[in-house]
């Protein structure tokens, strides 16, 4: 553990340095990503799904973001934090319950800009962290009101790839197209994305 650590303390270093040497090319070396995103497809364990089942959850809305900060390591590649959030909103339920499962994934990002010019055109994201998922209970009490949500936490991944349209030297549009994982330790939720959102 000690000798992770030790490791670990070394990248902001190495950040530094290799953000130095690119700086000295005139090229952006700090890029924020904002983008909203919608869920184009879920799919969930059966601990969700039974849960989602006895509440008679229906008319779902799925929505997120995915926010990111980046400092480029290379003209081509950019190692950052991020911070990636869905919500699955059901409209029409049976009880007093909740309805909707949410995921929250930071994560450690690695951007790939395979272009003369960082952020313009292919544009692809690797993200790995922590996962954090709220989902309704189960099972019904016998009031018929549902237990309170409950919380699974684990390990989330998101896997990216997007479009970059500049749209001044400094602003570019993203539109991208991404996988999301969270594995909680009771359950799990998969989705698939669509986002259009910038980097700056």
């Amino acid at each position: 553990m000690i000798k992770l650590a030790r490791g670990l303390s070394w990248i902001p270093i190495w950040i530094a340095l290799t953000s130095t040497a690119h700086a000295e090319s005139g090229a952006k070396t700090v890029h924020f990503l904002v983008v909203p995103k919608l869920l184009a497809t879920r799919s969930y364990s059966s601990t969700i799904d039974d849960a989602l089942n006895q509440i008679g959850a229906s008319g779902h809305f799925g929505f997120g973001y995915d926010l990111g900060i980046f400092w480029n390591i290379g003209p081509e590649l950019a190692l950052g934090a991020s911070m990636t959030a869905a919500i699955d909103k059901y409209s029409k339920t049976n009880a007093l319950a909740p309805g909707s499962v949410a995921t929250l994934q930071p994560a450690i990002s690695l951007l790939y800009s395979p272009s003369d010019t960082f952020g313009k055109g292919a544009l692809f994201r690797a993200d790995l962290g922590p996962a954090f998922l709220l989902y309704p209970a189960s099972p019904f009490t016998p009031s018929g009101i549902l237990q309170p949500t409950a919380s699974s936490t684990g390990l989330g991944a998101q896997l990216t790839a997007g479009y970059g349209i500049p749209l001044s030297d400094t602003l570019r549009l993203v539109l991208s197209f991404s996988y999301q994982i969270a594995a909680g330790s009771a359950a799990q939720a998969r989705y698939t994305t669509a986002g259009l959102g910038f980097m700056f």
